[in-house]
């Protein structure tokens, strides 16, 4: 048997939620826990990121670079047993695209033992997440209102649904997502 943990990523302030549930082996960094939460988008790695403690401002870990807050522990060198191994510890707040600010809710719903031996595995998901640079929440709830068609019709909106198009902010497949996603 492998142990496992069991999160659930949550986009902050959209409604109706757009989660994942994933597995990940108990022995990843914080680095492998942003690449499995934008592969589960699927986002690109590209962005900068950081995580934080919910309440509190400041960066907890962030990955590795020049200009690093004061305090913050390196995402490749930090396991998530050094914060999620508290059981105090449940949840974080991960920050993607620090221009963007794309807020999760991170959350440690359990340790699951498992016979089979993987990496990480998407369990479950609702909706599509936002495009790469869509420019934060405001421009993403403007753009879910012209992919579905009730954005008033302008120039401007005609061109932002053909950059939209094939995007369905209500699609979430999760067979699609799991041959992206899942590592063995």
């Amino acid at each position: 048997m492998a142990a496992y943990l069991r999160f659930r990523v949550e986009l902050m302030a959209i409604k109706p939620r757009i989660f994942r549930t994933f597995l990940i082996t108990v022995d990843a960094t914080f680095s492998d826990l942003h690449k499995a939460i934008v592969d589960a988008g699927p986002w690109g790695s590209g962005h900068s990121f950081c995580f934080a403690c919910p309440g509190e401002g400041q960066s907890l870990i962030e990955p590795d670079g020049d200009e690093m807050s004061a305090g913050a522990l390196v995402a490749d060198a930090c396991p998530l047993t050094a914060y999620f191994g508290n059981p105090t510890n449940r949840s974080l707040i991960y920050t993607y695209d620090l221009s963007e600010r794309w807020q999760h809710c991170v959350t440690l719903e359990e340790t699951v033992q498992e016979r089979a031996r993987f990496r990480r595995r998407l369990i479950a998901g609702a909706r599509a997440f936002p495009k790469a640079d869509m420019g934060g929440i405001d421009r993403y709830r403007e753009l879910v209102a012209i992919a579905k068609g009730t954005a008033p019709d302008t120039p401007r909106t005609r061109n932002c649904r053909h950059r939209l198009r094939g995007w369905d902010p209500e699609f979430f497949d999760l067979a699609i997502q799991q041959e992206i996603f899942d590592e063995d």
